[in-house]
């Protein structure tokens, strides 16, 4: 039961998360690796195997190349990166069931349910926001699956054995996932030295294995490739990798956290090699899961010295944080009476560290998750606008991370390629879209060069009322609701289409001159949303209606509008999260 309640809470805030920060438009490694060097030559019958296996970058992504063409394949030949985003939160959640699973060997039945809620709590923070929100990043939870699955075998199992062969299977395709995967069989073939070294049975591993996973582990790294553009990522002295290595290793926190949270661990691997009663597979699982941990942090300290915290990798970081937890509790659980104070003061104080680095980061996250939002919505709009007008200057000169591929040229190579096309993602590209294109409702593709009506402003109601249009506006409501809050605002009355769900779709018509504002608020999604210029406006203006969360103005003063027009706002939206709301201010707050 303890699995199924932490599978649920966790899966539920990623799909949340992509529910709400996501977008379907493939972004920059996926239209080089995935549209042009897998999907098109496997459509038009080129694919080899070698290409599966070919390096991108400096890892070997065969593991994740398979997983898309499947997904691919599933769903109809058509890509979706939003499909892939949920698979690959099926993915984590079911490689983290599994550590639980290997880890509560450890612990007595009143302590498991501590480690559930830690680990549930944990992984409900989006600091891993960049695999969480990215089709592309399945290839670092494959990893943690099949590191946990080998990295067990290597301490449960007698060298040679059927389970402990599975387990060799699981580490040779880590090492077709990532390049870190090297690491894994490393620290396999370390933990074999360690068993060897305690165990007083010396056939239950033999010197051959440890020989056969070193020299794969030297192998693969040896044979990563060298990328000359990531060289500037690199550290480049001793000081530079130390600095780097004591902020991943501090994380979290920063400073303050460098003594604190990894300590738990190095005094669980001294007693693990000085206590018999810590020689347990589960506990030589512990100390071989440490030993990857610390080679993460060593690889991405040299590799990606400059970008040591990237989002990326935070969620590999994260598992040291479980591992020091569990360690914390089973010193606690081992020590004697008169020590159990001073465990649980140290708990106490780990907590608080990590609580206190998690807190430290909460308003960076959410800037980074509404750029990441923004910065997609800008994406779509720039590749959908050139797929339909075939202008360039719609992929050309935009700010950074507004197209989503750094090279418009190449990207522009690629969308017209007709195999590449014809799969894209509905969100950009009409014939695979099932979005309802209604008469009088949103147009897939702009009819010509149309301009924006109106100016989203930030609200605060210290405003000027005398801007706002009065709730006489109204020429013909369709709006029988509120917002999803059932907002009140002082001198305003709220007009919103969702009455009972967001199934409720609606139309209301405004009578407004040029220079009125409105209040306006969103649901998290706006498909079926749209806004229309009418008498006066019909051909020269329209526009999407924007991401609301909270009540902002939309100033209706571009100096292309009529003096006075009608403005339509249409939900035509029946999905979660896909409403709408106006607030117009009321005769008696003249």
């Amino acid at each position: 039961m303890p699995y199924l309640g932490f599978a649920i809470f966790v899966l539920g805030t990623k799909l949340s998360l992509i529910a709400f920060y996501a977008n379907a438009t493939p972004y920059w490694d996926q239209w080089g690796a995935e549209a042009d060097q897998l999907y098109r030559p496997w459509l038009e019958g080129s694919l080899k195997w070698t290409d599966l296996l070919a390096a991108h970058n400096e890892h070997r992504i065969l593991t994740s190349r398979l997983l898309a063409l499947a997904l691919f394949e599933l769903n109809g030949k058509i890509w979706d990166p939003i499909l892939q985003m949920q698979i690959n939160a099926l993915l984590h959640v079911a490689a983290l069931s599994l550590l639980l699973f290997y880890l509560s060997k450890a612990l007595p039945s009143n302590f498991k349910a501590t480690v559930f809620v830690f680990s549930a709590v944990l992984f409900s923070i989006p600091f891993g926001w960049a695999n969480t929100l990215a089709g592309f990043q399945s290839c670092f939870y494959i990893l943690l699956l099949f590191s946990f699955v080998f990295l067990w075998a290597m301490t449960a199992y007698s060298t040679y054995s059927a389970k402990w062969w599975l387990g060799v299977v699981a580490g040779g395709l880590c090492l077709l996932t990532l390049a870190s995967g090297a690491l894994t069989l490393l620290a396999g073939g370390l933990i074999l030295a360690t068993r060897r070294l305690i165990e007083k049975n010396k056939e239950h591993v033999a010197s051959s294995a440890i020989a056969l996973l070193l020299f794969l582990a030297v192998l693969s790294i040896s044979l990563t490739p060298d990328i000359p553009g990531h060289a500037a990522l690199k550290a480049h002295s001793v000081s530079q990798f130390l600095v780097a290595l004591a902020r991943v290793v501090s994380w979290p926190t920063h400073k303050i956290g460098l003594f604190v949270i990894q300590l738990p661990l190095l005094l669980f691997g001294l007693r693990v090699l000085c206590n018999k009663a810590y020689q347990t597979p589960v506990c030589l699982f512990i100390a071989a899961m440490t030993l990857w941990l610390f080679g993460q942090f060593v690889s991405i300290a040299y590799g990606r010295a400059l970008e040591t915290l990237s989002s990326r990798y935070l969620d590999l970081f994260a598992i040291g944080l479980v591992l020091n937890f569990l360690s914390l509790l089973i010193l606690l659980h081992q020590a004697k009476t008169q020590h159990k104070l001073f465990y649980l003061i140290g708990i106490a104080v780990w907590l608080a560290t990590v609580t206190f680095g998690f807190s430290m980061s909460t308003e960076q996250m959410l800037v980074d998750l509404r750029a990441k939002a923004h910065y997609g919505l800008e994406q779509e709009k720039n590749v959908r606008a050139y797929l339909c007008s075939g202008d360039i200057e719609h992929l050309q000169n935009k700010p950074f991370l507004s197209v989503p591929y750094p090279n418009p040229e190449m990207l522009k190579k690629l969308l017209d390629n007709p195999t590449i096309r014809r799969i894209l993602p509905g969100n950009i590209y009409k014939p695979n879209s099932d979005q309802p294109i209604r008469a009088d409702g949103e147009p897939f593709c702009d009819p010509g060069a149309l301009v924006r009506a109106f100016e989203v402003i930030k609200w605060k109601n210290t405003d000027d009322l005398a801007h706002y249009a009065l709730e006489t506006s109204i020429s013909s409501n369709g709006w029988q609701g509120k917002d999803y809050f059932k907002s009140t605002i002082p001198g305003f009355r709220v007009f919103g289409s969702l009455v009972n769900s967001e199934n409720d779709t609606g139309i209301v018509v405004l009578r407004l001159h040029r220079g009125d504002r409105i209040l306006y608020r969103s649901g998290p999604r706006v498909a079926g949303q749209f806004v229309l210029i009418n008498n006066g406006g019909i051909g020269r203006f329209y526009t999407a209606l924007p991401i609301a969360l909270e009540w902002s103005a939309l100033a209706f003063s571009n100096i292309q509008l009529p003096n006075e027009f009608d403005v339509t706002f249409i939900d035509g939206g029946t999905k979660w999260g896909e409403w709408s709301a106006i607030a117009l201010r009321t005769e008696s707050s003249h």
